[in-house]
């Protein structure tokens, strides 16, 4: 057979999927002709779509070498450069491709999802409108332009964009899953899952559309623990178990060795998870400890390079497969790998399926049990699951950390909180800060009770959910039709500047917390800008946070008015008595940032404390298996 004719042959299997023969007949035609440009392309290509980029790219770098006037080859060496997470260099490959071929739409659409890649969305948008123009009804631009809306706060444009792309191709799952996260953030849930399940239906062997399915639950039925628990077994049943027959065996440690502890987070980034996990990697006893940090983060920002000068070990992950990270982390010698995501985004649970550690643990990203054998431990505190029925609905192991289970760092250059604004304004103003997916219909009614409850108050509602007319409009009906007056309302967007954020609490008299999935960053923030919050405890850890980040600041005591309730009507009571007690509220708010400051929720010792004693327990009693 002659050279173009293997060539032919590999291009048939390459096209039909047949990735390994494909890769073994590219490698006879180099055998035959070791110069052949379009061999080495494909070939690279091929390694690429099978998850070995790093194998790709010097295959493709000697085809753009022997050819360098071929636009092709310079995408595909973006498209792996990208992957490797060499943003800026994957857009100068892909300059040069448009610059050899104008009209190239696959690379425009490259070059925008590139810039997204690097935080720069707006940069993007343009790219996807370019290649739309040349190519109108092209899907991917489509789907990438909704991405990128989506990142930029357009939800509505956002979800117009994804829609248009499952008109252009309705068999691709991802438009419909994209779809899904953007209608959920609008809480309308029961359509957003209907999309993540036509996800699940077109492409059954991908775990993340399933996880968005099990994080969506959580917002409208968070308080269902049984429901909760039975949809994380199936989805590990049918993702994690069929790997447990491939685990390794874990040669015991040299006890003379510091514990090698390693994070993974696609999160270590100026994120709630990053700024939450940070008194933990400032605060480990470097004699003790070795900390690595598997940062699958695309996104790097100032906040990333903080957390990466904290600890020993930085370990970039883009682009690499869950087999090849489960791998790297076995190189590596952890002893306990901790999760930090759950079946949040950008999660690598199918890489702790494969059990890369003796010991692993989930922690702090997500309010639920991961389902999976693989992951031994659940860091949680008493308050948020109790023992008994809590442990029945874990497939992990519960470690209850004392004082509360995570540890907030206030922000230093925030002036202190303004007085209390019912002083100056004549009425109560309630707010949340919180998630708009996090306000159900169900808590709408409830706090139209409380503004019909105490008269002239006002509510104030900020998220970023609300930048869409039409959830504004459907928030406004809602309250409208509890009788509730629209002038009472205000609906605001997210405000860019984390200070800005902060002091919109100087216009917030009391906090209200959402149900059944709470707030948590919110909380921290409001108690840190002198604000009370009200929040109802229900019985799984997702509708308990609130109780227990409230305990934690010291705020459940005889020396503090009652703020936590067991049931809606209690909710409501609770909210109108420290309404109705302007003198009392306004001594807590001038005290609130101080008390705060000196409890258990801000006490990084005490948190790296428990932790390092837990690390020490785990490790040994695995150890004594």
């Amino acid at each position: 057979m002659d050279v173009r004719a293997l060539l032919e042959d590999a291009l048939a299997h390459h096209r039909a999927g047949r990735l390994s023969e494909a890769q073994q007949a590219y490698r006879q035609v180099l055998q035959a002709q070791p110069d052949c440009a379009d061999a080495l392309h494909l070939l690279g290509l091929s390694l690429h779509q099978c998850g070995r980029n790093a194998d790709a790219l010097p295959l493709i770098d000697r085809a753009v070498a022997l050819d360098p006037q071929t636009a092709m080859y310079h995408n595909s060496r973006g498209v792996v450069l990208h992957q490797l997470g060499r943003f800026a260099e994957a857009i100068a490959e892909y300059r040069r491709a448009l610059d050899l071929r104008g009209d190239y739409t696959e690379a425009m659409i490259n070059m925008g999802m590139a810039l997204a890649a690097l935080g720069r969305p707006d940069g993007a948008v343009p790219w996807y409108r370019r290649a739309l123009e040349k190519a109108p009804d092209n899907p991917s631009a489509h789907m990438n332009l909704g991405n990128a809306l989506y990142e930029l706060g357009d939800l509505d444009g956002a979800a117009d964009a994804q829609q248009r792309a499952i008109r252009a191709n309705p068999a691709d799952a991802q438009p419909h899953n994209n779809l899904g996260i953007i209608l959920q953030e609008l809480s309308r849930h029961e359509q957003a899952r209907q999309c993540f399940r036509r996800a699940m239906q077109l492409a059954p062997d991908w775990p993340a559309a399933h996880s968005n399915l099990l994080l969506s639950l959580h917002y409208d039925r968070g308080d269902r623990a049984k429901e909760l628990y039975d949809e994380h077994r199936a989805w590990a049943a049918k993702f994690a178990e069929p790997l447990r027959a491939c685990w390794p065996r874990h040669a015991r440690r040299d006890p003379s060795t510091r514990i090698r502890v390693g994070y993974v987070s696609a999160d270590f980034c100026a994120h709630p998870v990053g700024f939450f996990i940070a008194p933990l990697l400032t605060g480990h006893d470097r004699d003790r400890f070795e900390i690595l940090c598997y940062a699958d983060v695309s996104g790097a920002d100032w906040f990333t390079e903080r957390l990466k000068a904290a600890v020993e070990h930085w370990r970039p992950v883009n682009g690499l497969s869950d087999e090849q990270l489960a791998r790297l982390v076995m190189e590596d010698r952890i002893d306990i790998l901790v999760d930090l995501a759950g079946h949040t985004a950008g999660n690598r649970l199918m890489a702790f399926a494969r059990k890369p550690a003796r010991v692993q643990v989930t922690y702090l990203g997500y309010p639920d049990t991961t389902g999976m054998s693989a992951m031994d431990w659940r860091f949680t505190d008493a308050r948020c699951d109790p023992s008994g029925a809590a442990d029945a609905c874990h497939s992990e192991r519960l470690f209850r950390l004392d004082g509360g289970f995570l540890c907030y760092s206030p922000p230093e250059d925030v002036a202190p909180p303004a007085p209390l604004p019912a002083l100056r304004t004549g009425c109560i103003t309630f707010g949340s800060f919180n998630n708009l997916a996090k306000t159900t219909p169900r808590m709408l009614g409830i706090w139209a009770r409380i503004l019909l409850a105490v008269s002239r108050s006002r509510l104030v509602l900020k998220c970023r959910g609300l930048n869409s007319a039409a959830a504004r409009e459907s928030v406004r009906q809602a309250f409208a039709a509890a009788g509730v007056e629209d002038h009472r309302v205000e609906l605001l967007g997210p405000l860019l500047s984390r200070t800005d954020h902060l002091r919109a609490y100087d216009r917030i008299d009391i906090a209200l917390d959402t149900f059944p999935y709470c707030g948590t960053t919110t909380t921290c923030e409001a108690l840190w800008m002198g604000v009370p919050v009200i929040t109802l405890a229900g019985p799984t850890h997702v509708s308990r946070v609130g109780a227990s980040l409230l305990a934690a600041a010291g705020l459940d005591g005889h020396d503090a008015p009652a703020l936590v309730a067991a049931d809606e009507e209690q909710y409501v009571a609770l909210a109108v008595r420290l309404a109705e007690d302007v003198e009392s509220l306004s001594a807590l708010r001038a005290q609130m940032r101080q008390r705060t400051l000196a409890s258990a929720l801000c006490d990084r010792g005490r948190l790296v404390k428990a932790v390092e004693s837990a690390y020490q327990r785990m490790l040994a009693e695995a150890e004594a298996r």
